[in-house]
């Protein structure tokens, strides 16, 4: 069973080309943009940040739970999802293959440490308290408009325990 972000958009997550979407306007950050400036990264962190926020609070709809379940039946040989949302394992699906990765989780491209991304979150809020930047609008991605320009919740000298370059 392959998925997409339709299958998302009842739990409160946009996508990208159907009613409740916008078509992506801007290329996505590369990992040269990302590895290659602090700025890069700093922008990154912010909008995804604020994206983290919302994807978050998402919880599973009766599609996720049906998809669960066909699997727990017997009924289907895998499920592959381009989401990366965890909402097919929040509603009890097992290995699901997740092409793009998931938002749960960061790793450091410095050393390699696997974080869960509440702890990150944890990180950011407590490192950046005067940060006040708003949600404009939020990506399937977990990307958020901010609405603001300049640098976003990364210290410039890096995360506590996350000292290289993390990502997603």
């Amino acid at each position: 069973m392959l998925s997409g972000a339709g299958l998302s958009t009842e739990s409160g997550i946009p996508d990208y080309r159907g009613p409740s979407g916008l078509a992506r306007r801007a290329e996505p950050m590369t990992y040269q943009a990302f590895t290659g400036a602090l700025a890069a990264r700093q922008r990154y962190w912010a909008r995804s940040h604020l994206g983290w926020r919302h994807i978050a609070r998402a919880t599973p709809n009766q599609g996720h739970y049906a998809v669960a379940e066909l699997q727990r039946r017997g009924l289907l040989s895998g499920i592959i999802t381009q989401n990366v949302d965890g909402l097919h394992q929040q509603a009890g699906a097992r290995d699901v293959l997740e092409l793009h990765g998931s938002l749960s989780r960061v790793i450091c491209l410095g050393c390699g440490e696997r974080t869960p991304r509440d702890e990150l979150d944890q990180r950011l809020r407590a490192a950046n308290p005067a940060w006040d930047a708003q949600a404009r609008q939020v990506n399937p991605d977990g990307d958020a408009g901010t609405g603001r320009r300049g640098h976003g919740p990364v210290p410039a000298g890096g995360l506590p325990a996350l000292r290289g370059r993390a990502q997603a």
